[in-house]
């Protein structure tokens, strides 16, 4: 893709419409490319779509015309899938959000002092009182639950909302958010693209406040495509000819905008139809962007951190490896297909056997056409009773199968194991049922629950890591209103560690009597074993049996206002031993410092004095060599008298010389050898300094 547009990477991150800064041709390329992208994804899934457009009308059991095997024969929809939707949207949503509490920051490390965490309390308290009270997250999590085990996947989109300025993590669809079939993830796709409806109103505004670029286009009818078909077809409801919607769509994708080779991740909003861009937005911060720091390359973009958006809930990962997950509409829809029409042949053969039908010969003269019957009503006819009966002859009919009906049995069984919904799980006890064996199915029945559950709750957590993440850069010292109560919060509170956010559901406890069972295990434990928190203890147990207001039945001991516990004064006898023991030992300790200390300074002057004698004995030798160099000389020039004189007079200096620098290098080993004896060390170097 060629551009003449040439920015900056740390520039563009700033700008609130990057396409202010472009030209029309520019911006015509990248909507033609990000169109593409769309109806390339788009087509990747289409078979996907297909197949779930079904499962939406078989959970909203939605009747379609039959006409065989007669005209109004039984439409009947076992709500096999609605059963198993709800009982798993039962279990999950209080398991998911109880109380006024959903999310918790770990502490990592010691905590002596418990500043750890108070601070972490702190976050949690925050981040609950952000999602519960401030957004519709409770309300867009309970859509999320009963969607995801339909459809097989859901999405969470968690931005910062500038008009309201809050955070926000709104539910997607996903027949509303195109990736590539075959994609990974989020995270790893090329293209995220969510699909969107704007009033043409709301364009205004995000025109008239910068957000938008002006575009001539007209809105237009919304197409929901098969999910939207599906859906007007169970609501029975089409949308008003004047209800007219911009179809938008909001693209997370990868451009070259600075011309270096290396594209850098951006949001792109564009007009499905068209292809019209109405805005593009950096999908990064300054500080994602790592450029290489040494070497040729040194100050080029080595790799920059993208913002993903999404969080994707998954209920079953596709065998396939497809990006889209199954649900119980993919598993339960052929199931649920056949027990509809084993149920429906049951309801017909017994219409035929309960109504009636047959032959009526020439010989029952009556009207022509359909005769039936009403109750309590006679119909008059010219032909005799004897000429009547024979002329009449019945339609055999058989009762309905009890062959369907155990067929019917054997399938919502299998159904029921499928989606972990046995009468055990519905609450219905069965018939001879022992305690044990009771306690053993229900346990494995949670087991199919807990696996999805736990995916749910990994995906929880990350949608959680995301809201921190934006209280990271927008949470003030301001503080807020709890229940008519300051509460405090710094920006400095959310410095921490993103990994250490999680919900506060337990993805191993999924009912309330396990939840119960642990609490009271926890508290018969800390009345036979010292060392427990008994606050905690009491505290945990309160909240397994859902009682409220535990902070004001129960408060904390060592709360904010709770008097810390005195110590008792030190014994003054005690105080002088250990006084006493402690100046003996700093004694020690300064002696063997002096000592130390003082034969460092023995060792250097050691080495000084025998740096010293080594440099006399180097000069020792430079006059025998000086010596020996004029013996030679006077051996060429003077005569045999003048020689011999002038030859021993030198030999007797060079021996003095020779006998000089032997003493001085032997003096600097001696030194080296004996330091630790100062006067041993002295006496050497003075008589050799003398006899020097």
């Amino acid at each position: 893709m060629e551009l003449e547009f040439r920015g900056s990477a740390e520039r563009l991150a700033s700008e609130t419409n990057i396409c202010d800064l472009m030209g029309d041709d520019d911006l015509l390329t990248i909507g033609r490319q990000v169109q593409d992208g769309y109806i390339s994804d788009k087509n990747s899934r289409s078979e996907w779509e297909r197949s779930n457009a079904e499962v939406l009308k078989l959970a909203l059991q939605v009747k379609d015309a039959k006409s065989f095997p007669w005209q109004g024969c039984s439409n009947v929809k076992f709500p096999l899938l609605t059963i198993a939707a709800m009982n798993w949207h039962a279990k999950a949503y209080p398991a998911t959000i109880s109380g006024d509490s959903v999310v918790r920051m770990k502490t990592v490390g010691t905590d002596s002092d418990g500043v750890k965490s108070r601070k972490a309390e702190r976050v949690g308290k925050h981040m609950s009182y952000q999602l519960l009270e401030t957004t519709d997250w409770e309300e867009q999590t309970d859509k999320l639950l009963f969607v995801l085990p339909i459809l097989g996947c859901a999405f969470k989109k968690t931005i910062r909302d500038n008009n309201r300025r809050i955070n926000c993590s709104d539910l997607v669809l996903p027949q509303d958010l195109i990736v590539d079939y075959f994609a990974t993830s989020t995270e790893h796709a090329q293209r995220v693209t969510h699909l969107f409806t704007m009033s043409p109103n709301d364009v205004h505004e995000n025109v008239m406040a910068g957000i938008y670029r002006k575009s001539d286009a007209k809105p237009t009818a919304d197409d929901g495509g098969p999910l939207g078909a599906a859906r007007d077809l169970v609501q029975k409801t089409t949308a008003p000819s004047e209800t007219l919607v911009f179809n938008l769509a909001e693209q997370s994708c990868w451009l070259d905008l600075d011309n270096d080779g290396y594209k850098e991740p951006y949001c792109v909003v564009f007009d499905r139809v068209s292809g019209f861009v109405y805005r593009i937005l950096a999908r990064y911060y300054t500080s994602s962007i790592k450029r290489v720091e040494v070497g040729p390359n040194s100050g080029k973009i080595q790799r920059i951190e993208a913002e993903n958006y999404f969080t994707k809930f998954s209920f079953v990962p596709s065998p396939d490896g497809g990006f889209y997950d199954l649900g119980f509409g993919i598993l339960l829809g052929p199931l649920n297909e056949s027990v509809n029409s084993a149920l429906n042949q049951i309801f017909d053969g017994g219409t035929m056997a309960t109504l009636g039908g047959g032959f009526l010969g020439r010989g029952v003269k009556m009207k022509a056409g359909e005769a039936s019957f009403k109750p309590f009503e006679w119909k008059t006819v010219d032909s005799t009773g004897t000429s009547l009966r024979d002329n009449i002859v019945p339609l055999t009919v058989r009762e309905p199968s009890m062959i369907l009906l155990e067929l019917i049995k054997f399938l919502v069984g299998y159904g029921e194991r499928v989606a972990g919904a046995s009468e055990i799980e519905m609450g219905q006890l069965p018939d001879n049922a022992k305690a044990g064996a009771v306690d053993t199915v229900n346990e494995n029945g949670q087991k199919i629950f807990n696996a999805t559950y736990k995916r749910v709750w990994r995906s929880l957590k990350n949608e959680f890591k995301k809201m921190y993440k934006l209280n990271q850069l927008h949470t003030t010292d301001d503080g807020y209103m709890d229940n008519n109560q300051y509460v405090e919060i710094t920006a400095e509170d959310y410095s921490g560690d993103v990994n250490s956010i999680c919900p506060v559901a337990d993805p191993n406890v999924t009912s309330d009597a396990d939840n119960q069972t642990r609490a009271l295990m926890v508290a018969s434990r800390a009345q036979a074993v010292p060392g427990y928190n008994p606050y905690l203890v009491e505290t945990t147990l309160l909240d397994a049996y859902s009682i409220s207001n535990v902070d004001a039945l129960y408060p904390d001991p060592q709360g904010p206002n709770a008097i810390p516990p005195q110590e008792p004064p030190p014994d003054p006898m005690l105080l002088k031993v250990e006084n006493d023991a402690r100046l003996g030992e700093m004694k020690l300790e300064n002696e063997a410092r002096a000592l130390d200390l003082k034969e460092m300074v023995a060792e250097s002057q050691a080495q000084a004095d025998a740096m010293m004698m080594m440099i006399d004995g180097q000069e020792s030798e430079a006059k025998v060599q000086k010596l020996q160099a004029e013996a030679i000389l006077i051996l060429k020039e003077a005569d045999s008298t003048e020689v011999d004189q002038a030859i021993s007079l030198l030999n007797a200096q060079i021996g003095a010389e020779k006998a000089n620098s032997d003493k001085m290098f032997k003096a600097a080993k001696l030194i080296m050898d004996g330091r630790k004896n100062d006067q041993r060390r002295v006496g050497v170097v003075d008589a050799v300094r003398s006899n020097s």
